[in-house]
């Protein structure tokens, strides 16, 4: 939805919205690796705060920049696309938080409704919300990390070699 919405909301050419886009989903490909690396080394619970406080702060970076500064849309889309690795930390909470015997129904049944409800109603949420306030995408994208980071430590674990969900 960025590309278009960074059209529409503060007049960016598509051809330049879509390279910053290529750059962020670079990035996002880099940063999901490096952010699941990270979880098995040190926790889920020290890698999410700092990954999802970053998620906020690019993603607010990136509306500002392109409403104050558009040159610089390129660099602060591939911050954002980096910092969007943090989304990496859903599934693997899921995982974590299904013992063997249920995991793929717990994950599944759980995955799935999230998305039919996220999935679906979040582009018309933020494409309302986005007339009203240029910002809105990123006030939305820091609602929801505040809540995954809330999640993560609300989490409980059901692998006993994993202290630190």
């Amino acid at each position: 939805m960025t590309p278009v919405l960074l059209q529409k909301i503060f007049g960016l050419a598509p051809r330049e919205t879509q390279m910053a886009n290529l750059a962020g989903t670079a990035a996002l490909c880099l940063s999901t690796v490096m952010i699941g690396a990270a979880t098995d080394r040190f926790g889920m619970r020290r890698v999410s705060v700092p990954a999802l406080t970053l998620m906020i702060a690019a993603t607010y970076a990136l509306y500002l920049g392109a409403e104050r500064m558009p040159s610089a849309l390129l660099p602060l889309y591939a911050l954002a696309g980096f910092a969007a690795g943090g989304v990496v930390l859903t599934p693997i909470l899921m995982v974590r938080s299904f013992p063997a015997q249920v995991r793929f129904t717990g994950v599944a049944f759980s995955y799935n409704i999230a998305y039919a409800l996220f999935g679906g109603l979040t582009p018309l949420i933020v494409s309302s919300l986005a007339r009203a306030n240029p910002l809105s995408p990123a006030h939305y994208i820091a609602a929801v990390a505040v809540l995954g980071i809330v999640a993560t430590f609300m989490a409980t674990t059901t692998q006993s070699s994993s202290p630190d969900i």
